[in-house]
């Protein structure tokens, strides 16, 4: 794959293209499964992460991470009070190719646990691509 300039939109042409928009009410969120990945064979690949601040609670986190049996995060956000010099939006660039999370695994997201939290939007970008050698009697199903 040939990346002009470092254009996020050439692997989301080639793969599986996907954008997350979830609001973050204040409420604690559970992990919660945002992107489903196709099969087995397929890798989610998380592209940039973007938090919005809406208001901001000192000691709060936002986790993507995957859902494997132990899940291994991709990024966790500490938030701070508010006050001068604390950013309102925060973003994570993980480059046009992005970081992947562990192959067949689904995208999830976790925030505020432990009661009354911030409130936020929180925009993610990135693609899910086959990862693995595909039989061609392995059957639709896998591929």
């Amino acid at each position: 794959m040939h990346l002009n300039g470092g254009d996020y939109l050439v692997p989301q042409r080639e793969n599986d293209r996907f954008t997350v928009d979830l609001p973050l009410s204040g409420a604690a969120l559970a992990a919660t499964k945002e992107v489903s990945v196709r099969n087995a064979n397929f890798q989610i690949f998380v592209q940039k992460v973007v938090i919005s601040h809406i208001t901001h609670v000192a000691g709060k986190t936002v986790e993507v991470q995957d859902d494997a049996a132990t899940p291994v995060p991709i990024l966790v956000h500490n938030d701070y009070a508010a006050a001068a010099g604390v950013p309102d939006i925060v973003t994570f660039d993980f480059g046009p190719i992005g970081t992947p999370l562990t192959l067949g695994q689904n995208l999830m997201v976790l925030a505020n646990t432990g009661g009354t939290g911030f409130v936020a939007l929180v925009h993610i970008e990135g693609y899910q691509k086959l990862a693995t050698t595909v039989g061609s009697n392995a059957g639709a199903s896998l591929q």
